[in-house]
């Protein structure tokens, strides 16, 4: 049976290593690739660590879809326990009203969740030959869509750690926004990162085009 500092371990450990590095991921990921399309083409810029930028894209999509669906599996398989967010939901510190409420917002967020676990069974954790081959392909993921299931995850822990440990942790993961900023502004106002963004013309432009169309295939989110 699971005891109440055992519970209180759990939701320590859900927020250090999986809620706060996921809201820092998808936070970075949003400033680099979703907010600015100017800021995207400079980053892809072939002649400006385009295949880095590229392996920085695919690391974190795969991040982002495994740590969804390491937070949305169930809470036991066969003899072993998962630490997920259901788990939370066993706390007896939970009045039952506010247990049947994110047990909803849990069961809501599963469906949600579907798509992108379908990503991670297929892509990410295995690789499904007739995904691959193009026979049977993917649909792609929102980035409101994934943007509302991270909020709904976060939410579930907040209320949980408010209502058992009459306790809040602070903002989820903001601490790294202002680091990627400032480095993506030391790049961009950079002399030679200048010289390149003023040179590029139109048959980079074009191969900039044809490798984002591909890169789709690869990089699922969307806006």
């Amino acid at each position: 049976m699971t005891k109440q500092a055992d519970f209180d371990g759990i939701s320590n450990q859900l927020w250090d290593t999986e809620l706060r590095e996921l809201r820092d991921l998808w936070t970075t990921y949003n400033y680099l690739y979703v907010e600015d399309s100017e800021r995207a083409e400079k980053l892809w810029n072939p002649r400006w660590g385009g295949f880095f930028w590229s392996r920085v894209r695919g690391w974190m999509v795969s991040e982002i879809i495994l740590t969804i669906s390491r937070l949305t599996d169930p809470p036991e398989v066969g003899e072993r326990r998962n630490l997920t967010l259901e788990a939370l939901l066993d706390d007896p510190r939970l009045p039952d009203k506010l247990e049947r409420k994110l047990r909803c917002v849990l069961k809501t967020s599963r469906k949600s969740v579907e798509k992108i676990r379908k990503h991670r069974n297929r892509v990410v954790a295995h690789r499904d030959e007739r995904t691959a081959l193009g026979q049977d392909p993917l649909p792609g993921l929102d980035v409101r869509q994934i943007r509302d299931v991270i909020s709904g995850l976060e939410d579930v822990h907040r209320k949980h750690r408010g209502a058992c440990m009459g306790s809040h942790v602070g903002e989820y993961g903001t601490h790294t926004h202002g680091g990627v900023e400032s480095l993506f502004r030391r790049l961009e106002q950079s002399e030679r990162a200048s010289s390149i963004f003023a040179h590029a013309n139109r048959s980079v432009d074009g191969k900039l085009r044809d490798w984002d169309r591909a890169r789709r295939v690869f990089f699922p989110i969307g806006a």
